[in-house]
Parts: C-alpha cells; structure tokens; sequence
C-alpha cells in the first residue's frame, strides 16, 4: 500500500533522528572498547616489567657467581662458607650460594648443614658437561623449600680457561621468589591479578594469594593454555578463580616461565557502562523533542504548498496548457517550484508547436532524398513509401499492398531470406542487400535497413525504414576487383599510399601486391600502415629522394632509379614509377610501381669496373715502363737484353741486342743506336775467343741463371756479370768490380795482421782467465782456513775481548771476500757466461731476506729500514733469485752505507703500462724502487757512478770504502734479466734508485705455501721485543699479541684469559732485565704460568751455533730472522715432523745440532786446513766424518763403506775430484749417491762443469758456515729418500747409464714427489704435474729441433735443464741423458749430440707421460675422496 506524504515525511523526521542516537551508542562502545585496549596494554607493559626484573636480578646472579667461582670458592671450606653468607645476607632476593663437585656433593654452602645433593637436578648436569654457566627453569630450593630460579658456574681450580676442559667445581646460587612477591605487590590494586606460571602449567605465584592454586599444575586450562602457547601476549579471559579478566601475558627468557597481570574487567568496565547509560537517556529525549518540532514545521511550511501544486499538474495532464500555479507569498522554494511549473507549461506548449513543425520537416525531406523511407504492415506489406523510390524506376504506389519479394529478382537470396527472418522474429536489420528490375528494364541493386514499431499499448504494428540504390556503387567495387586483380597478378611490384603529407612520418601504405612481396620480402601485413621509408637504408641516394619529394608535392609523375632494401637488409636497385591518383583536382592516393633492376645494374657496373680495370692496367703497364726505363738508366750496372739468333741447325750463331741501358752505352763505348738490332759477335767479336760467348749460350740453352767474373783485358777492368734467360733470349747485368778486386787484395793482407794480432789477444785472454782461476782457488783456499776457524772460533767460549778480535778477523776476511767475488762476478760478465737459473721462489721472501739481513746495520745507525710488496705482484715467480738477491743487497747496502740518518726503503710494484707493462709471453714486468736520504749526488758524480772500479768522488772510498764494482754489476745483472736501472737523486735530497725486470708468475711456491699456511692457521702466539716478526707471522694466519719487553711479556701471559699461547718467540736479549737477561731464563719463567705452560718457546739470538738443547726450548732462530726459516720451525714444530724447505732463498728447517745423527759422510781434500774446517762443522752438526787426501783414496774408501754423502774437492794431486766421480758414478755405479764439490775456483763454466761431470751440487771456499750445513742436510735428505725407494747404488748396473735400454732410461723413481705430494692439496698438485709434464714434452720437442738445426748454445742450456728438471721430478735415466748432451754440447761433439738428441726422443715422451700417469690419477682420486 501506497504511503501518504504525510506518512512519508514522518518516516523522514524519524529517520534523521536515529542515526544521531546511535552515533551516540557506538561513541559509548568506542570508548568502551578504547579503556579495554588501554587497561590490557598496561597489564601487558607491567608483566613485561616484571620479565625485565627477573632478568636484571638474574643476571646479578650470575656475576655474583662468577665473581664468587673465581674468588671465594677457591678459599677454604670455612672462608667459603663465611664469604657465602655475607654474600646472602647481603643480597636479600639470593636464596642460597653453594659450591658442588661433579658428583653433585655440596663443598661450601650459604645454608646450614646437612647440605643436600646435587647431582639429579639438570642444569647442574648441563654445567659439568659443557663447561659454561647454566640456568635452571623455576624449582623448589632443597634448604628453602620455596621456588627459586638456579644459575650454575663452572669454577677451575687449576686456572685452565672457561670453556676449555671440564670444570673442577660448580657455584650454585637460587634467585628467590621474593623478587615476585614485592614486584606483585606493586603492581596489585583492588581486583588486580599477578600470576607466575612455569613451562609446564604449574602456578609458581599469585598475588593476592590462594594456597589452593599455587603449587598446582593446569596445562589443561584453557587459561593457562592461552598463556603458554596463545599467539598474542595481551586479551580477554577467564581466569583460574572464575573471574572474567583483562590480562596481558609476558615470558621469562632465562626460565620458560611466564607472568601475567590481570585487571577486573567489570570493574574496570563499571564507570564506562554508568556513562553510557547516561548518554542514550540523554539522546533519546533530544531526539523525541526534535521529532515533534520538525512535524509541526513541515506541516505549515511544506504540505500546504504541495496540496496546491498537485491541482494545478491535475489541470495541465487533462490537457489545459494555459494553466498556471499560483505564487503564494512567504514560502521562497514553493514560489520558486511553482514558477518552474509555469515555466515547464510553457516549454510544453512550445513543444508541441516544434514536433507539428519538424513533421511538415520531415515529408518535406522524404519527398525530395535520393533515399527512400517505407512502412509495412506486420505481414510486411508496404503501408506507406516515399517518393525517393521513384530513382529505381518504380513510382512508389506500386509498393503499396504488396512485399519484397514480389519485386526481388533473387527469391532465394541470402539477405531476402534474412529481411524475412527478422520480420517474423521482430527484430531490427541494417544493410541487407537484393536486386530487383525497374519498369525500365534496368537491373538496380538495393541496400535497405529497418526496425519494427508499436503502438502505445505495445502492439506490433509492423516495420519502417530506409533504402537506397547502390546500382553505381556496385558497378564501381566490381571494376575495383577487376583492377584488383590485374594488380596482384602483375610482375611489376605495386603499392599504393594514401595521399598524406610527404614529410615526416610520410605517407600510409593500404596497398602492395605478391610482386613487391616476392621483391622486398616484405608480406603484406608487414608493410601495410607503414611509411615506403622502411625500405630505405644508409646508401640510399639522399638527393634521388628529394626529387621524388619535389615531384609528388608539384602532383606531377616521376620515375628514378633507387637503391632500396630488403627485408633482410640486403640491397637491390629498382626502377621506381609514382604517379598520383585523383578524384577530380584532389590527389588521394600514390600509386607506385617497382622493377627489380639489380642484375641489370650489377651487370652495368661490372662492365664499368672491367673498362676501368683495363685503363688502369694500361696506365700502370704505361708507368712501369717508365719506371723500367728510368731504374735501368739510374743502374750503375750495365742492362744488356739480347735475343737469341739461331742457324739452320738451330745452334745458336749470335745474339742481337734488344735493349741496352745507359751505363751499358758507356761500358760498350757505343750507343744504344748503334747497338739495338745488331749481333753481340758482329760488333764484338773478341767475345767469342774469350769463352763470354759460350756461357751466354750455356744459359740459354740450360734455361738456368749464371753468375761470374770476368776481365776484360783491354783495359784490365773486372766484371761480374749475371746471365738470366728469358722467352726469346736472355739478359745480362755487368757491374764493375775493379775496386773491390783491389779492396779483396788489400783486406786478405790486413787479414792475416788481424789472424796475428787475434792470436795474441786470445792467449791474453787465457792468461787472464788462468790468473784468475789461479787467484780464486789460491785466496780461497787459506780464506776458507781463516774464515771457517773463525767461525767455528765463535761458536766457543770466548771472554768479550777475544770475540771481539775473532768478529774483527772474521768481518775482515769476509769485505776481502766480497771484493774477490765482485771482480769475479765482473770477469764473468765481461766475458758473457753468466747463466741466469730458472728456479721457482717467492718474491716477498726474497725481498724479507735482503731486508734481513741489512737490518742490523741499519738499526746500528739509527736508520728506519722500510720495506713494501704490492698486494698485485705478491706471490711466486721462476727466474734466478739469488742474483736478484744479490742486486737487491747492492743497492740497498749502499743505500745504508751513504744515509746518516733518516730512512731507506724499497718497494716492488707492478711497472706503469708506458713502460712496457707485462709481457704478452705471460712475464709480469716488477718494478724495485730504492729511496734513501742519504748524502745524494750531483750530475757529473752521476755520471761517473757506474764506471768499474768508479765511486762518484775519491773521498768517498776514504770515508765508506768499497771497490766501485758493485753498481757495475747490478746494472749488468739486471740487462741480463731484461731490464735496466735509472738513477734520480740531487746532492743533499737522497738517491732513488730503480729497476724492472720481467718474470714469470709461478704456481709451485704458491702451493707448497698455502699448505705451510694451512698447517699454521689460527695459532696463538707472543712475540717479545721482535715487532719485525709480526707481519711475517701475519701472513702465515697466525693470531699475533706483540710486548716491547721481558716484564710486558710475563704481565701479558698472567692476565686472565680464556685462551692460551701456542707459541712464544723471544728475541735475545730481553730487555727486561728484571726476569732474566736471555731467552732462557725468560722461556722457563713463562712457562710456570698456566697461558704458556703447554706453549712452544723459541728463541731468536744473535749467537752462531745454539743448539736447542743447550738453551732448553723447543727452537732456536738465528737473527736476522728470515721468513723462510721461520715458516720451516713452525712447520717443524706444529706440521707433524721435520720440514725441509726446498725454496733457493730459504734456510733448511733443522733440529739444530741434531741433524747429522746417524749419517756418514766422506770428506776429500788434500788441504789439512780445509779438511778440519769442514770435519769440525760437521761434527758439531752431528754427522760422522771420513776423510781422505785424494780423489784415488776416496774411490778406496767408497768400495767398502756406504757413504751418504760425500764432499769432493775438485783440484787435488794423483786424481783430482771431476775424475774421481766419474769413476764413482761410471764404475761403482752409485747413481743416487751425493757429491758436492768444494771448490774455490768461482771462474765462469766451473759449475757446469762440475754438475755435467757427475756432481749433485757444489759448495763454494771460504765456506759459510750456515749455508754450508744447510746444502749438506738437504743432499743427505735427498739420498736418503733414493735409498728408501731404490736398490742401493752398489747393486746397480754398472755400465754408463746412456747404455741402458729405452725401458730403464724411462724408469721413474716416485719417491722424489712423494714428499711434495704429502703437503701440497691434490687439486694445486695436479696442477703441479701437469706443468711439470706439458714443459717437459716442450723441451724434449726443442732439443730435437736444435740438434737438427746444429745449434749448440741454446741446446746445451736445454740440456742443462733437462738435468734439473727431469731429477726433480725423479726421472733419473732421462737426467742422465741430459748430462751426457750437456758434455757433448760442451765439447762440440755434433754427431753425439744428434744421437743423444734421437735418444731423448725415444725416451722422453713416454717418460713424462708416464710421470703424469702415475701421479695425476692420484691427485684426481684423492681429490675424489
């Protein structure tokens, strides 16, 4: 039922009213809801308060028990348990302090006796077990009986770290629940709840108290399920006593336990439901009262104005259009509605006249279109047509009554048989299409649309709408397809544009047909909607499109030739024809037409390049003519070309002059007139008697070049002449030699005067040579007395006074020693036979090396010794370090030597690109700077510096002394390594000295360093009064603690820490004299103290000779310190065993004094001194000597007694020591037996000789000490080694190893990798074979090379290498091999050297290969493991 208004607006007055009074009831939930949030997020802050007390007083706990486990639990029982219950007494939330033993037993105890027993609680357990501080969940105290919360604290009576073992006892101390009760009772109010629950459910407290609750376990609660496990820390609950709550939730970390403060949610709801009720009585009288008040207004303001507008509309809808609405005064929105009623009145009255209007209109329209508009009934008979139908030849009453398909030519067509299936479904149709026939017999085609209409009541009445004749528009789409076709079948490409602006982006493709497809490779939906411009590339012609532009915007035709492109961007050239297309005046289409025209273009420009190819071959045949012409006339030789003239029998009768240049006029005295077309015999004819003729025609008829010399007699001129023949001939060229005849006669008599005079300097030379050989082995020899008794002098006791005398004589001898090796080293270079080694060392060892051993002297003078290896040239390398060394010792020794006071140092950098940067061979190129400040230099003293025997003034050698050689030698040993030295410096600013040389990175130090590093990583160690030892220690990984001194040293080891030193370097003397004043004494004193008790103690002295036993610690470093003999003590002591360290810069890591147990060693000299000097340092190192006088006793002694090494002499009377080892290894057959050589000759080939005659290696006279010993341990280890793989060398065959079969020279001995295998990771040893085994296939395929080329030089350092290399890796037979081509090399035996050469081959590649098989499986297997 239809509401009134009155109604109606009485819903609205009450439907203002209610959202206000609930606006006011959802304000009261709001802030109903706002003091629930509030009052849950303090429960919540206050149990996370509580959390944050147990935590604080917890952690007081346990530094109570720490401070108690490192103090007062160590006290007697009695001081313990006193210092137990002042600590309880005075900490009142601390229930009980007791100290436990692993059995749980109680020792010390806050309580009162009897102590109760540990063991079974879990955190007690825990502590024992792990070592470290453990803290209990909330338990029930044994003394007390009341929940505590326990923390356990290991103590360690024997002071060994925490952590580290297991402790001695336990300190137990229990926080209290008082802690609870007072922070409950801050927190509790009336209704207020605190609750303490465990992990397990249990109520530990609560506050106010209900002895039925605590104590009691509810893990099934609902409550206290939320508590333990719910997702959020704060809601709405019930809680154990029945009451709803408020709560917020917080855990105990250290405990599992939980707190929980609650608030009562009715009281604290209370208040907040007293003021809502207030407020809706509030509201709801408000809203009562603005109810009535709003009725009574909308009566006397609103219903009274509507009453009278309702009968004015009632007047208007029966069709009075003059009525009008009356204004009533006082009521502005009633007047102004009943002004629109009128205004809408009269808009309707002028409606109604328009639509009478725009009818007349539309008949008007219908009668006149060239459309036509129709109306049919529902059974679609025409009811209505207008005249526009007249144009299909039909007046349009004959429409009427009847339908469509009594005029339609087509019963059957689609679109009638559709117009009569959308009549009958009434449904609307556009563009519907049939034919039919006029009166006039003209076919016409129609295209109608319609829709159906009703009548007001919603009946179908039928359809109207429109038609039009398309008899033109069909005709039109027919010749469309017609052109269409011709079009698409047409061999020209075709494309068709709009008429759009020619400019950017330019005009549209609608049309292409299959021809420009098959032409451009462009589809049809590829090109159409797109600019022509995709078909131009970068050598389109530019000015070829502009004029195409020019033409098409004059609207005129144009044609041109283009170069277009493919859709695989390749070009074509077409033939291009564009015209426009018009409708009347106005151009709407572009209609191109293309034709590929690139084969006729390529055939144009092909003939083109040939005629151009053909003018520039007859240009430049023009100009060499020319040329010919103009060389052979500037010839200072005579150009005669002859043909060939021949008799009946076709000999050879004569030869007729072609050409003749003008030097050839001139030889001939005739010219070229004269001679051209005239015979050589006709004009000549003392030719032929002087036998010219008869080689002439040997050439021609040989066909083969001659040339010869020949006088003339006539004037005694000599010629040489050269004959070459030709297709009809030959041609000769004469040059005149008579002044080189005479030069030839005057040089073979200035060449026998240079035979004398080259005679002579060559017995000089060998003079030279032999004095200075004589001179080396007759200083050396009484030096090495001197020097080696010295040495062993110094390694006595000696009152101060006589080891002053004994340093001065010893310093001594070895300054005259350096001076016989500077100009030894001089003659060497000088006479071009310094041989570089190619060894792998690493460079910054090296570099610490130098640094070493110039420290001394630099901290003498107070001078700052700096040293600086870039990280990016760090590393490994091949190449000779002990010259480098020996460069590196001149520069920065004269560094020192010139510098009063301030610093030197030396940094190694990669060298700039400008200045070569690395080579492409894989060589780095190093840059090693000098720089001192020292006294400097002006340019002449420059200038004069690296002259021999040069120093840059005479005062200098008064003042520092020296023989001006050792510049001399750095700059000569440096262009041996391939690079030079620059020199920068000023008088008073210092010198800086630099060079760069290249080197090869290498990978062989790398790895046996990373192990060193691996088997050294982590460890703990004290350096003391050594601070250069730290950054070598670094770089091993060790974790390095640095003191200045002794007392440092001892307060360093005594404070308390958790960890202990596993190593203690001292360097003597310590200055802490307070603890001892050696190393000795400070080791021994360390070692008392727990941190240092199980340390390695190592002592770095200045003094020789300290064995490790004499001084009572575990290794002894002999200072300077060098890098590679401390990584080779910390690999002995911390590796598992003893180390040898093969690196050539580096020391042999040894048990000092020790090493020499158990080895035999036989020592030949026929020089008393020099057999004591060796036997003593020998004996001191442990080894058993025999001696003999000559080389004939030594093979004596080597018949009956297995030596492990013997030291050889080399000059020695009966049998000097080459040929005593050659009978050694020939006829006793001790292959793997070491020979040393002890030689004082140093003159240049001596080494190889010694190394090529049999000999391992060679140790030079006067001996040092330390190198000396060092050579001899690392041969005694290397022999050892053969003996434990091989058969012994007195069972082995006995012939020369060259005589074996192929099989036993390819023989491998594995137990000279074995050892580098053991410490080097399988992966970088694989590696390692492999370069060992690709280098020696390439050096077998170079010896083959050179032997075949007979060049001896480079062979001779290959089989050089060959020794070396194939040794190291333990191919013995193939090293044998080597020596002998060394020998033949030397000898200049060519036809051994190509047999050994052949032999080699044979062997070589199937001994490398088998190197590579049996250690590389290894490497992968182990690496597999």
């Amino acid at each position: 039922m239809a509401l009134g208004l009155r109604r109606r607006l009485l819903l609205l007055l009450i439907g203002t009213t209610v959202p206000f009074f609930l606006l006011l009831l959802g304000e009261s939930r709001a802030r109903r809801d706002e003091a629930v949030a509030a009052v849950e997020a303090q429960a919540v802050e206050l149990a996370r308060m509580a959390a944050d007390e147990q935590e604080r007083l917890l952690d007081q706990v346990r530094r109570l028990s720490l401070g108690f486990a490192q103090h007062s639990a160590l006290l007697p029982t009695d001081q313990c348990v006193d210092d137990a219950r002042i600590l309880k007494a005075s900490q009142p939330w601390v229930s009980n302090i007791h100290v436990v033993k692993p059995d749980g037993s109680v020792i010390c105890s806050s309580a009162d006796q009897p102590w109760s027993n540990y063991s079974d609680r879990e955190y007690v357990r825990q502590a024992f077990e792990t070592g470290r501080a453990a803290t209990s969940d909330y338990v029930f105290g044994r003394p007390s009986n009341r929940v505590i919360l326990g923390t356990a604290q290991p103590v360690y009576r024997t002071g060994g770290p925490a952590g580290l073992g297991k402790p001695d006892a336990l300190v137990l101390a229990g926080l209290s629940m008082d802690w609870i009760e007072k922070t409950g009772a801050r927190f509790s109010h009336d209704g207020s709840l605190f609750l303490l629950v465990d992990r397990t459910g249990t109520v530990l407290a609560r506050i106010p108290e209900r002895r039925d609750l605590v104590g009691h376990n509810f893990k099934d609660n609902p409550f206290i399920q939320a508590v333990l496990n719910g997702p959020t820390d704060r809601g709405e609950f019930v809680t154990l006593d029945g009451v709803d709550r408020l709560v917020g939730i917080a855990p105990l970390p250290s405990s599992g336990a939980h707190v929980v403060v609650g608030a009562d949610r009715a009281a604290v709801l209370a208040p907040i439901l007293a003021d809502q009720r207030r407020t809706l009585a509030f509201g709801g009288v408000a809203a009562l009262c603005a109810l009535l008040l709003g009725w009574v207004g909308v009566e006397a303001t609103v219903l009274r104005g509507v009453l009278a507008l309702r009968h004015a509309v009632s007047r208007l809808a029966a069709g009075d259009r003059g009525v009008r609405a009356a204004i009533a005064p006082g009521t502005a929105e009633f007047a102004e509605l009943a002004r629109s009623f009128n205004d809408m009145a009269a808009a309707l009255d002028r409606h109604e006249r328009e639509i009478a209007q725009r009818e007349a209109q539309f008949r008007d329209l219908t009668e006149v279109s060239s459309d036509w508009f129709w109306e049919t009934d529902p059974e679609g008979r025409f009811t209505q047509m207008s005249q526009g139908v007249s144009s299909l030849g039909i007046p349009a009453g004959h429409f009427l009554g009847r339908t469509r398909r009594d005029f339609a030519l087509d019963p059957d067509n689609p679109d009638l048989l559709a117009y009569e299936e959308r009549l009958a479904a009434r449904q609307p149709f556009r563009n519907l299409t049939y034919s039919l026939y006029g009166e006039d017999g003209v076919l016409r085609h129609v295209v109608i649309s319609g829709k159906p209409f009703f009548d007001e009541a919603g009946v179908f009445r039928g359809f109207r709408g429109s038609g039009r004749d398309r008899t033109q528009q069909v005709a039109a789409e027919e010749r469309l397809r017609l052109l269409q076709s011709v079009a698409v079948h047409a061999t020209d490409g075709i494309m068709i544009t709009e008429a759009d602006a020619l400019d950017e982006p330019g005009p549209r493709i609608i049309f292409v047909n299959e021809a420009f497809t098959t032409v451009t490779g462009f589809s049809w939906d590829e090109a159409v909607g797109r600019s022509p411009r995709f078909l131009q590339g970068p050598l389109t012609d530019r000015a070829a499109l502009e004029r195409i532009r020019q033409a098409l915007a004059a609207g005129e035709p144009v044609r041109q030739r283009l170069l277009n492109y493919t859709r695989d961007r390749r070009p074509f050239w077409v033939d291009l024809a564009i015209f426009p297309a018009r409708v009347g005046t106005r151009v709407t289409h572009y209609v191109a037409l293309l034709r590929d025209v690139s084969d006729q273009v390529a055939a144009t420009l092909h003939l083109n390049a040939q005629v151009t190819e053909l003018e520039a071959a007859r240009a430049t045949l023009q100009a060499q003519r020319t040329l010919l012409d103009n060389v052979l006339n500037a010839s200072l030789d005579g150009v005669f070309a002859y043909e060939t003239v021949r008799d009946e029998n076709f000999d050879v009768s004569d030869f007729r002059f072609e050409l003749v240049n003008v030097t050839a006029e001139k030889m001939a005295s005739r010219s070229a007139h004269d001679l051209v077309g005239r015979g050589l015999k006709e004009l000549f004819p003392d030719v032929a008697a002087g036998g010219l003729f008869d080689r002439y025609v040997e050439v021609v008829d040989t066909g083969r070049a001659a040339t010869f010399e020949y006088h003339r007699d006539e004037d005694g001129r000599w010629f040489r002449i050269t004959a070459v023949p030709w297709g009809r001939g030959l041609v000769v060229t004469l040059s005149d030699i008579t002044r080189e005849k005479k030069r030839e006669g005057d040089l073979a008599a200035l060449a026998d005067d240079l035979a004398g005079a080259k005679q002579a300097a060559e017995a000089a030379n060998r003079a030279k040579s032999d004095f200075l050989a004589n001179m080396s082995h007759e200083i050396r020899t009484p030096m090495n007395g001197i020097m080696g008794m010295t040495q062993i002098l110094l390694g006595t006791a000696l009152a101060t006074e006589q080891r002053a005398y004994a340093e001065a004589i010893h310093d001594s001898a070895q300054a005259l020693l350096n001076i016989i090796n500077n100009i030894l080293d001089i003659s060497k270079l000088e006479a071009g036979k310094v041989e570089l080694e190619m060894v792998d060392f690493v460079l910054d060892e090296v570099v610490e090396g130098v640094v070493a051993l110039l420290t001394p002297q630099a901290r003498e003078k107070g001078l700052d010794l700096d040293v600086s290896v870039a990280p990016e040239v760090a590393g490994a390398y091949r190449g000779d370090p002990t010259r480098l060394r020996q460069v590196l010792l001149n520069l920065m020794g004269n560094a020192v030597k010139f510098t009063a006071e301030g610093r030197v140092s030396l940094a190694v950098t990669a060298a700039p690109a400008e200045s070569g940067g690395d080579h492409t061979d894989g060589r780095r190129r190093l840059r090693f700077t000098v720089v001192d400040t020292g006294v400097g230099m002006d340019a002449n003293q420059q200038a004069r510096l690296f002259e021999k025997f040069t120093q840059a003034d005479t005062s200098i050698n008064r003042r520092y002394g020296g023989t001006g050689l050792g510049l001399v030698i750095s700059r000569e040993l440096v262009r041996l390594m391939g690079g030079g030295i620059t020199l920068d410096s000023a008088p008073g600013a210092g010198s800086t000295f630099a060079f760069t040389i290249p080197l090869k990175p290498s990978s062989v130090q790398v790895a046996r360093r990373a192990a060193a590093v691996a088997a050294l990583s982590g460890l703990r160690a004290l350096v003391v009064g050594a601070s250069g030892l730290v950054k070598a220690l670094e770089r091993l990984d060790l974790m390095v603690t640095s003191v200045a001194d002794a007392e440092a040293a001892v307060a360093e080891v005594a404070a308390d820490e958790a960890w202990a030193f596993d190593i203690v370097i001292i360097a003597e003397p310590p200055s802490g004299a307070a603890v001892g004043a050696d190393g000795t004494t400070l080791a021994a004193r360390l070692r008392t103290l727990p941190r240092a008790a199980a340390a390695k103690m190592v002592v770095a002295t200045g003094r020789p000779q300290v064995a490790e036993a004499d001084m009572a610690v575990d290794g002894v470093l002999t200072q300077p310190v060098r890098a590679p003999a401390l990584r080779a003590l910390l690999l002995r002591l911390f590796g598992g065993g003893e180390v040898v360290e093969t690196e050539v810069d580096g020391p042999l890591a040894r048990d000092q004094g020790a090493r020499g147990l158990g080895r035999r060693l036989l020592l030949v000299d026929d020089n008393m001194v020099n057999r004591s000097v060796a036997r003593i340092m020998l004996e001191r190192d442990g080894y058993s000597v025999d001696m003999a006088e000559d080389g004939q006793a030594a093979v004596a002694a080597c018949r009956t007694t297995a030596y492990d090494l013997v030291l050889m002499d080399v000059q020695m009377p009966v049998m000097d020591g080459v040929t005593a080892t050659q009978v050694l290894r020939r006829d006793l057959g001790l292959r793997h037996l070491p020979i040393l050589a002890m030689t004082a000759n140093a003159m240049v080939g001596m080494r190889e000789e010694y190394l090529a005659a049999g000999m391992d290696d060679y140790v030079s006279k006067p001996f040092d000490q330390q190198q000396f010993l060092d050579t001899v341990a690392r041969w005694v280890a290397r022999g050892a080694d053969h003996a434990a793989g091989s058969p012994s060398d007195l069972e082995a065959a006995q012939s020369d190893p060259v005589a074996e079969d192929d099989a036993s020279l390819g023989r491998l001995d594995p137990t000279v990798l074995a050892g580098l295998q053991a410490i080097v990771p399988p992966a970088d040893f694989q590696v390692l074979v492999e370069n060992f085994v690709e280098h020696g296939l390439a050096r077998v395929r170079r010896i083959q090379a050179l032997a075949e080329a007979s060049d001896l030089t480079p062979l001779r350092a290959e089989a050089h290498d060959l020794i070396s290399t194939a040794g190291n890796v333990g191919l013995v037979g193939l090293q044998a091999l080597g020596r002998q081509m060394h020998d033949a090399c030397a000898d200049g035996d060519m036809g051994a050297v190509r047999a050994l050469a052949v032999r080699i081959g044979r062997v070589g590649p199937g001994a490398w290969t088998a190197l590579g098989e049996r250690f590389i499986g290894e490497a992968v297997e182990t690496a597999g493991d």
